[in-house]
């Protein structure tokens, strides 16, 4: 304060606390005059003038004090209670994704002044709400306590509320359950956040100590068994809870899944006994054994039971399609459909065997509803040494499976002794075979390795007539060699016809302007760029090109070109042993007709004709 003091006057100014009262004590002073000053005032202003201020993860804020009237003051920045930095401006980073609260301590002589925002750098994300416990359902004994948790990632913005029974009782972040009574009731905790509203609910059974039940075993799981018609089940011992456990019961229903409230209902399959120091159990049931229904919908449960006799609550449950038998069945026969008794058929597990009746039949089996099986045959593998074929080369089946390919019509194809003289395809005539009809692998535009081939035999020919500029007569001697591939296969693998519409092989003579001797090629089905073996063939045409310079060799390029036709669409790989169907048949009539078509190529077209159209050529062994 500031004392004037005028003339003859005198005043003293006193001032104490006594009783929470002020006493002011006056005194005498001549010719004096007291004029009050009042104490100058602070201001203290604060950017940004907001209690809640939003940062985008990854951004920045400046924060500021300003004073005024006198520049000269001191602040202290605290973040979360922690002192971060001193002076009238702070920048504000978050580091993370959160909620923190900002403190600016600013300090003016004997004068302090604090603010406080809160700095959400999460706004723009959805908050995360984590309960605890876990478990929707809670056993609680009578006398104990539990605390409750919910934790907000934006927990400063966030308001939360406890109901028991419906009752509030509670509004921290967490709560203390004191259970008194036993019974049933329900615990929900709320939590409000500046983008929406979040709940949580417990169920709680209160029991007595004598009463608690036992824990429920844990992993249980339910599986299809080994054979038809059965179930496996596996468990982990449940956790120790109250009185020892003495055992585990499992019940199925086949018209929804087991609770509390149906185990009554349920078919009990079996109980279990506790083993000391064993983890885990195994228990299967059968339908011959348990009942069970083949080819049902069921729901199986288990409870634990203590040595008092009670029963676990929670029900693990389990759903499972319980199985059907099923039986594969065939007939297998040679390449010449002949029936094949005595022939070794089995699983590619070796799991189940059988053998052929006395007409080619058999029957394996039983298998699950659910599986996918492949048979294979098991014939003689070893070739009588002079003799031109052996037993046969066995096969694999294709994929079997219930309710729509448990049947295999098998046909074995007969073991032949490849020409010594081709080492290319390592002595193996299925090689040899599947090389020639080009299903060794799978094509641009057939994804697999099956064998198409003309759906009828003999296939019908046209041939044109036509003199060549040498003057020979094409069609006479292309007609000859339609007779010649029926002599040599000792069959009618082609006849002729006289009209071109009527024929699925037609003959084109004349010169294209290349150096190509002759080509087949397929005509129909069109419109992919089919070549022969990617689809069945409809029409084929073979061209021999008229410059051809003696009628032997005309008739070698035709029939090395109806070879193609017939089937064998690749050429033979081996320059040695008189192949037709190497890439040139230059000399292939030098040692006449019978001599033309080397034997592998005549068993090759004969398989070609015997198998099954589209048969997989994978399945050669």
């Amino acid at each position: 304060m500031k004392l004037q003091i005028t003339g003859g006057k005198w005043w003293d100014f006193r001032a104490a606390r006594t009783a929470g009262l002020w006493l002011v004590f006056f005194c005498l002073a001549c010719n004096a005059a007291v004029e009050l000053e009042p104490e100058p005032t602070s201001t203290f202003s604060y950017n940004p003038d907001l209690a809640l201020v939003n940062i985008a993860a990854g951004h920045f804020r400046d924060f500021q004090v300003i004073h005024a009237p006198d520049p000269v003051f001191t602040v202290a920045w605290e973040i979360n209670g922690v002192d971060v930095g001193f002076g009238p401006r702070f920048r504000y980073l978050p580091a993370t994704t959160r909620v923190d609260t900002l403190t600016a301590i600013a300090t003016w002589e004997n004068h302090t002044d604090r603010r406080t925002w809160l700095v959400d750098s999460m706004y723009d994300l959805a908050t995360n709400v984590e309960f605890s416990p876990t478990a929707d359902l809670m056993d609680i004994v009578t006398g104990d306590t539990c605390r409750f948790f919910a934790e907000s990632s934006r927990a400063p913005l966030s308001t939360y509320l406890w109901e028991l029974g419906g009752e509030p009782v509670g509004t921290g972040a967490s709560y203390l359950l004191n259970s008194s009574k036993t019974g049933i009731d329900t615990l929900r905790a709320t939590v409000v956040t500046p983008d929406h509203t979040i709940s949580r609910l417990w169920d709680l059974r209160v029991f007595e100590a004598d009463q608690l039940p036992p824990l429920p075993p844990t992993d249980f799981f339910v599986q299809p068994g080994a054979a038809p018609a059965t179930v496996e089940t596996f468990w982990r011992v449940a956790a120790p809870r109250g009185e020892p456990i003495i055992g585990y019961e499992i019940g199925i229903s086949y018209t929804g899944p087991l609770d509390n409230s149906n185990w009554q209902s349920a078919i009990l399959l079996g109980e279990t006994p506790t083993v000391p120091g064993q983890e885990i159990y195994l228990a299967a049931f059968a339908d011959t054994i348990n009942g069970l229904i083949p080819g049902a919908h069921a729901w199986l449960g288990i409870r634990s039971i203590n040595q008092t006799g009670i029963r676990s609550l929670n029900l693990p449950n389990m759903e499972v399609d319980i199985t059907r038998p099923w039986w594969a069945t065939g007939v297998v026969r040679d390449d010449a459909g002949v029936a094949l008794a005595d022939v070794t058929v089995r699983t590619t597990t070796s799991t189940f065997t059988t053998q052929t009746e006395a007409d080619g039949t058999f029957r394996i089996g039983p298998f699950r509803s659910i599986d996918y099986i492949t048979l294979r045959t098991e014939t003689l593998d070893i070739m009588p040494d002079g003799e031109e074929t052996g037993a046969w080369t066995d096969i694999l089946s294709g994929p079997l499976f219930f309710g729509q390919s448990q049947h295999w019509d098998c046909v074995l194809l007969t073991m032949y002794r490849l020409d010594s003289t081709c080492t290319t395809y390592a002595g193996s005539f299925p090689a040899f075979l599947r090389g020639l009809t080009h299903t060794e692998r799978d094509t641009d535009l057939r994804p697999n390795q099956n064998l198409y081939k003309w759906e009828s035999y003999p296939v019908t020919v046209w041939v044109p007539d036509y003199i060549s500029p040498e003057n020979y007569d094409y069609g006479v001697r292309c007609r000859q060699v339609v007779a010649m591939w029926n002599e040599t296969m000792d069959e009618d693998y082609l006849t002729l016809v006289s009209d071109p519409a009527d024929a699925s092989i037609v003959f084109r003579f004349g010169d294209d302007g290349n150096a190509t001797l002759g080509k087949t090629s397929l005509l129909e089905p069109s419109g992919r760029n089919y070549i022969l073996g990617d689809i069945i063939p409809e029409k084929v045409e073979v061209y021999v090109r008229d410059r051809l310079n003696t009628v032997q060799f005309v008739q070698e390029v035709a029939m090395h070109e109806l070879g193609h036709a017939l089937g064998l669409v690749r050429h033979v790989a081996c320059a040695d042993g008189d192949y037709l169907m190497y890439l040139s048949p230059a000399g292939m009539l030098d040692d006449g007709v019978e001599n033309a078509i080397n034997p592998d190529e005549r068993h090759a077209l004969r398989l070609v004709r015997a198998l099954p159209q589209g048969y997989d050529m994978s399945l050669l062994r």
